[in-house]
This record gives structure tokens, sequence and C-alpha cells, in this order.
């Protein structure tokens, strides 16, 4: 039976060499008609006559000269011009080899507008703070880096795949220090006298400040976001509008803050109120472009601004929304430590097989914990950059920029 196994895996893998031959002319096959789909599409803008041929594109600002060159070279014509305000061009994300891991992460599910911003770089910042803060394990988030670093020649055979390499270390490295300063490691909290002891100066019990951090990171998170929109609308008076946003959630927060004596009680009297009515105002009178001509559009552009207010419900639900970081965090910590003393129990029970119990519960307890804390951080982690900052950080959805360009060989 043994010799009739080794003889079927040797004609397996014969088979398996045999049809490797085909593997150029399928990917050959494929290139080509994609080719032929990029073809036909790019064939929708011109327009052949008898004698002359127009050609209409997007082309990218660093490639113009390009352009220039091939059409002085062939004795073609070409006219450049910037978009206008009813085109709608595809985005071309500049993305940097360090942090551009960011705008690939984001570009999984949504591309910005092309009059928009690029929030990339941000991303690639918060999504790593967040993780971390879910993760809440400087042991895990070694492992993780690990893992990355054990798979680094396949991520490094794509820009992209190198991209996203140096963004899950920078992940790796933001959950390490947060984990040293709650003093997590598997699940083990460090002697008070050690040196891991003193680094840790985070306590992840003390719930009244971890809502209060979360709540924090939230607010400034899409206090960003709304501000960035400002700075792209700048040239119109609804900039206003995510200014007035922007000073309602910092208010917000203060009167929160005040109220638990975080901050001076005069945040909780004065200084926050005033901030809510200011931010009321501005998102009233700013956010609805509607021009004013007659009674009729001017009683229309009002109630524009009483629904807009009224969004202060959702704001509050973005805000609380990162309340899930604490939770995510506290939850994963607790699980490791519920599976450390499951095990130290197992060991006290029987000095033998209790052992052999200890080891596994362990092993298969903090493979679960680990496997679920990488997932919860990658999931609800960009949760929060694409839900909540991009519904106040970006206005509209844009289509990503492919060149014309053959494939196949």
């Amino acid at each position: 039976e043994l010799e009739e196994s080794e003889h079927l895996l040797e004609e397996l893998l014969a088979e398996r060499e045999a049809l490797t031959r085909w593997n150029y002319l399928l990917g050959q096959a494929v290139a080509a008609k994609q080719d032929q789909a990029a073809l036909e599409e790019a064939s929708s803008g011109t327009q052949d006559e008898e004698t002359f041929f127009l050609l209409q594109g997007w082309v990218a600002v660093s490639e113009k000269k390009a352009v220039e060159a091939f059409c002085l070279k062939n004795s073609v014509a070409a006219i450049f011009e910037k978009p206008s305000e009813e085109d709608n061009p595809p985005t071309l994300l500049e993305k940097s080899d360090s942090i551009g891991g960011g705008s690939d992460a984001l570009g999984f599910f949504q591309t910005p507008n092309y009059r928009t911003w690029d929030p990339g770089n941000l991303v690639f910042y918060s999504f790593s703070l967040f993780f971390a803060m879910i993760m809440s394990d400087a042991m895990y988030s070694l492992l993780f880096g690990g893992i990355v670093f054990m798979f680094r020649k396949n991520l490094k055979k794509t820009e992209a795949g190198s991209r996203l390499m140096n963004l899950a270390y920078f992940m790796s490295a933001a959950g390490v220090v947060w984990g040293i300063l709650i003093g997590s490691y598997f699940g083990v909290a460090p002697d008070s006298g050690s040196v891991p002891g003193q680094l840790a100066v985070v306590n992840l019990n003390d719930y009244n400040a971890m809502m209060k951090l979360s709540v924090f990171v939230g607010v400034t998170h899409l206090i960003i976001a709304n501000i960035m929109t400002a700075v792209v609308n700048r040239k119109s008076s609804y900039a206003l509008a995510p200014i007035g946003w922007a000073v309602i959630m910092g208010s917000g927060l203060s009167i929160w803050l005040g109220m638990t004596h975080t901050l001076p009680s005069i945040f909780a009297d004065r200084v926050g109120p005033a901030g809510l009515v200011i931010g009321a105002l501005l998102v009233f009178l700013f956010t609805s472009t509607r021009p004013v001509r007659s009674v009729g559009s001017f009683c229309l552009r009002g109630l524009d601004g009483l629904k807009a207010v009224y969004n202060i419900t959702s704001a509050f639900g973005d805000v609380l929304s990162y309340m899930r970081l604490f939770a995510l965090g506290l939850s994963g910590a607790s699980l490791a430590m519920t599976f450390n003393t499951l095990a130290m129990d197992a060991l006290d029970s029987s000095p033998v097989i209790g052992v052999l119990f200890s080891g596994l519960i362990l092993l298969l307890g903090h493979i679960l914990n680990f496997a679920l804390c990488i997932m919860s951080g990658v999931v609800h982690g960009m949760r929060l950059n694409v839900i909540e900052f991009v519904n106040w950080g970006l206005s509209d959805e844009g289509y990503p920029f492919k060149s014309f360009k053959k494939q196949e060989d």
C-alpha cells in the first residue's frame, strides 16, 4: 500500500508538472481578453473621420511631458485642458512608500473624489492607533509583527504589498507601545516594582478614564475630518458649516469633561454651551447653498438649515461608536486573563495530567483570542475610518485612474 501510494504521488506530481506548461498560455489569453476590453473602453473616447482622428482621455500631470514628446515625434497635435466643473475626472493618488499603505487600505472600500482630499496619510496613523487600542496586548502585537516579517518576501513582490507591509509593521509597533502602557503581556500584568510594571501608566480597568479617552480620540478624529472638509471648500461659504460641526463636537466633549470634573466647571457651565450655540448657528446658516431669490427660497433655505442641525443626533451616535475601542480592548484583555486563570486551575488540579491540559488551554486559548483580536482590530479599526470618518470628511466617492496599457506580452 505504501508503494502504491508513492507511485500515485509521483504520477500526480508528473501530471502537475505537465499541466504547468499551460500557465503562460492561459495567462496570455486572459491578458489578451483584458486588453480587448480596455481597448473597447478607450475607443468610446475617439472619433474617426476620413481626414483626421480625435482621441480624448485623462492623463496624469506627471506624464504630460512624455505625451508632448510623443506628439512631437509623431507629428500629432495635443491640447491639454484642466478639468472643468462639469467633468468627473478619475482620482490618481500619490502613495509614498513609507505611509502609502493607508491609502491602499482605504482603497479597498472607497476612492476619494477628485475634488476632495486624500485621507490616506491620516488613515495610516488613525488605523494603527485603533488597531493598537483594540489589541491591547504587547505580546499579541509583537507576534502579529513577527507573522508579517515571516511573509515579507511575498509582500515585497508588489508595490502595494510593500506599502501594506509597512502599515502592518507600524500597527505592530503601535500595539506594542500601547500594550506596554497598559501593562498586558499575554494577559499577564507585570509586578509594579519591575520596569515593565513602572511603564504601565494606563489602567485598562478604570472604566471612566478609558471611556473618556475613547470619546476624546473619536471627537478628535471627527474634528480633523470636518476641518479638512472646510479646507477643501474654503472658497465657498459652505466651509463654515463643517467648522460649526467641529465646534459642536468639541463643545459637547468639553461639557461632558467639565461635568465629570476632568476639566474646570467653567467648560460645562459657559464655554461648552456657548460653543454649541455658535456651532449650531454656523451649521444652520451655511450648510445650505441654495440661492435666496424670493421668500419661498428663503424659507426653504431655513428648512435646510434646520434639517442640518437635526443631524446632531447622528454626530452623537458617531462619537459613541468610538467606545468600541475601549470595549473590544477590554474584552480581549479579559479573555486572555481568563485563559490564564483556567490554565492555572488545571495545573493546580493535577500535578501530572494538569500540565498537559494547562498547556493546551494556554495554547488554544491564546491562539483563539489572538485571531479574534486581529479580526476585531482590522474590521472595527477600518470601520471607524470608512464609515464615521469618511461620513464627515469626504462628501463624494470617486473612481480610480487606470492607465491604458497593454498587458499581453
